[in-house]
């Protein structure tokens, strides 16, 4: 997995402060849903299986990843995380530290993952209730991998493709994928799911280096975030052991509603 420097993270008492700097000013507008019912697109079905041939053959996945944007009303993400997730359900997610232990450690599987801070704080739970904590969307580790690598959603669109324009769209009520025309390739553009659209402005190769998400009106809590993804790689060796963390002794047990308070979606 990659290695990270200094980072800056504003999550509550037990997290420290550094410099991140941001080039928001130039990132094209974040993507718009169509309206209406679409142009039926049958002859486009073949396009969507082309365009997420990549991410659907994933089975790992690690990455600097930077995150900056808002979750809840007032709260403020800025960080660097270290992260690793597999196909088979599994998570590390680090916030290094400039010197000394790391001010956050996650790691486990879907059903059971640990987090650790810098002070010993320790919370056993879901990963996605603790990534939800975080920030305000309850992901796993594989669907974070379907994010992460372009997919958008982790299950294939379903339903009869549609055009709007130099758009294409497929899915159901709950998730679609949209695709643009990138040369003579699809790519996924976008894709609505869990009441968030997830952007991709840009790929670099096969994945993507800068992901978005945006809450769609009326979710709650808000979110509004960016994802700028460096020395990514995927199907690369991940040994298990990157997947289990060392509780410490005489830690001192930390709650997901404390973990909320004191980050974003706690205003801090």
């Amino acid at each position: 997995m990659p290695t990270a420097s200094t980072f800056r993270f504003t999550f509550g008492f037990w997290f420290l402060a550094a410099g991140l700097i941001v080039a928001a000013s130039c990132a094209p507008p974040r993507f718009t849903l169509p309206s209406g019912p679409g142009v039926p697109a049958p002859d486009l079905r073949a396009a969507f299986a082309e365009a997420t041939a990549a991410c659907r053959g994933a089975r790992t996945y690690s990455a600097e990843l930077r995150l900056s944007g808002r979750a809840g009303a007032t709260g403020r993400v800025k960080a660097t995380a270290v992260t690793g997730v597999t196909s088979e359900g599994r998570i590390r997610l680090e916030i290094p530290a400039p010197f000394g232990r790391a001010a956050i450690v996650l790691a486990g599987g879907a059903d059971r993952a640990t987090l650790v801070t810098r002070d010993d704080r320790v919370l056993i739970a879901r990963a996605a209730d603790i990534v939800e904590a975080i920030v305000g969307v309850a992901l796993t580790p594989s669907q974070m991998l379907a994010l992460l690598t372009g997919c958008g959603a982790s299950r294939p669109p379903e339903g009869e493709p549609v055009r709007y324009g130099a758009l294409a769209a497929a899915g159901s009520a709950e998730t679609r994928v949209f695709l643009r025309q990138d040369g003579a390739r699809w790519r996924v553009a976008a894709a609505e799911v869990s009441g968030l659209v997830v952007d991709y402005p840009a790929f670099a190769g096969e994945w993507p280096p800068v992901i978005r998400l945006t809450s769609m009106p009326g979710r709650a809590p808000a979110l509004s975030l960016t994802i700028d993804a460096s020395q990514i790689e995927v199907n690369g060796p991940l040994p298990a052991s990157a997947f289990t963390i060392d509780v410490p002794a005489g830690g001192t047990p930390l709650t997901l509603e404390e973990l909320r308070a004191n980050g974003p979606l706690g205003g801090k």
